[in-house]
């Protein structure tokens, strides 16, 4: 089964299939009981890095996606939190243009409330997944519930740009970027894309790049050659002349190029795992289709990419003064080789797949 939205400006497609869970093993096994599903983070090494690190939250990452289950058992303590700011005062309390920004922000709806719409439910791809994202990136850990985050201790920014269908505009990404920035990330994960260029969210990207933040974009799903139709923002890259966003694109459990994923040598960077994802989702228990907490089979490369991100965030958490430019060559040098062997998607996954214990040594 297949769900997906588009729009002139922005697109997320997530392919589902039948889930076949595989049993992850440690030397540092969690406590949490669904990790038994979360087959990928053996084959990124993930269980291995955390022999040397689990993350600290002062490390922020910020999501800009559809949304977020703030109060999520797996995720509530594991947001970030404006701590200049006073919670339901109605004041700006640190100056920074938005009230009561305690939580991150709707760019939407333009509140400080990052939270899907499931006023009608007609996706629950959507209204899930910046939750899905959350979760890969650093769900509680040891807390025996759901499942283990690759990041055990860190900050995720929630910051909402796409509405109910899955759409956006550039305007809302810019003013995402910017207060990501203004507010501490170190890292951004765009997990959308688009296929037409943005000369001002362009010099956005560049100017993050300049300030210090490592960027992961999602390079997109329809088995396409974005080196023949660019994708964005991981093509931007081409644009500014140096290489400011890590593509990440999506392999299966066989280490082979996913079927729906998009390919290319000049944009995608590294490759990760973007099948039979399951992890957290959107809960409402009044709200049939939103009555679980976790969920799956998830697949896409908008899975893939914050499993990179999540990586940076482990890197910068061990190696706080590393620059964009070192997190992006340390994920690349430590990669391990793909079983693709396909004419036309050989050397275009990128140089490898994402290896973060070896990232970290």
């Amino acid at each position: 089964m297949k769900r997906g939205y588009f729009s002139k400006i922005t697109y997320i497609f997530l392919v589902f299939s039948f889930f076949i869970p595989n049993f992850v093993l440690s030397a540092q096994l969690p406590t949490d009981p669904f990790m038994y599903e979360q087959w990928y983070l053996n084959q990124i090494n993930a269980t291995s890095a955390w022999d040397i690190t689990t993350g600290s939250s002062d490390v922020i990452v910020a999501l800009l996606d559809s949304g977020f289950d703030l109060d999520h058992e797996d995720l509530a303590g594991q947001f970030w939190k404006n701590k200049d700011e006073i919670d339901g005062n109605k004041k700006d309390n640190d100056n920074n243009g938005y009230e009561d920004d305690v939580y991150g922000w709707d760019f939407v709806d333009g509140d400080n409330d990052p939270s899907p719409n499931t006023e009608d439910v007609l996706n629950d791809t959507v209204i899930s997944h910046g939750t899905i994202l959350s979760g890969i990136i650093g769900a509680e850990t040891n807390n025996n519930i759901g499942i283990a985050g690759i990041n055990h201790s860190v900050s995720i920014m929630p910051l909402r740009v796409l509405d109910k269908n899955g759409s956006g505009s550039s305007a809302n990404v810019r003013r995402a970027i910017k207060y990501a920035v203004n507010n501490g990330a170190q890292v951004i994960n765009f997990s959308f894309t688009f296929s037409q260029s943005d000369d001002r969210l362009q010099s956005i990207i560049e100017w993050a790049y300049d300030q210090g933040v490592v960027m992961v974009s999602a390079v997109g799903n329809g088995d396409l050659n974005i080196d023949q139709n660019p994708i964005y923002p991981a093509c931007f890259d081409t644009r500014i002349g140096k290489n400011v966003i890590i593509g990440v694109s999506s392999l299966d459990k066989k280490d082979k190029k996913a079927s729906f994923a998009n390919y290319g040598k000049i944009c995608t960077d590294i490759s990760a795992p973007g099948v039979n994802i399951f992890g957290t989702v959107y809960n409402d228990r009044d709200i049939l289709l939103l009555s679980t907490s976790y969920g799956g089979p998830w697949e896409g490369t908008s899975v893939s990419a914050p499993m990179v991100s999540a990586a940076a965030a482990l890197l910068k958490s061990h190696y706080p003064s590393l620059t964009p430019e070192q997190v992006r060559n340390v994920l690349k040098l430590s990669v391990d080789p793909i079983k693709e062997l396909s004419v036309e998607a050989m050397g275009a996954l990128g140089v490898g797949r994402l290896n973060i214990h070896r990232a970290l040594i």
